[in-house]
């Protein structure tokens, strides 16, 4: 996801709900499209051994947290 998909998940996930407060657009952006980089599937699953079911509920839960209010 180049950082302009990343902008229209955001501004799609902040028309459903509000983001944390601390959260304004730009950040929501930044943040999806880093935890989005494949690179850190590779480094986690390739190189570490997380099976890919570990992986997906990490990913779920650690963009919940970052963007979601708690």
């Amino acid at each position: 996801m180049c950082s302009a998909g990343a902008r229209v998940v955001a501004e799609a996930l902040a028309a459903l709900g509000p983001l944390r407060d601390d959260l304004g657009l730009d950040a929501a952006t930044d943040l999806l499209w880093l935890l989005k980089d494949p690179a850190l599937y590779t480094a986690l699953v390739g190189d570490r051994g997380w099976p890919t079911e570990r992986y997906q509920a990490w990913l779920v839960r650690t963009m919940q947290a970052s963007l979601l209010p708690a």
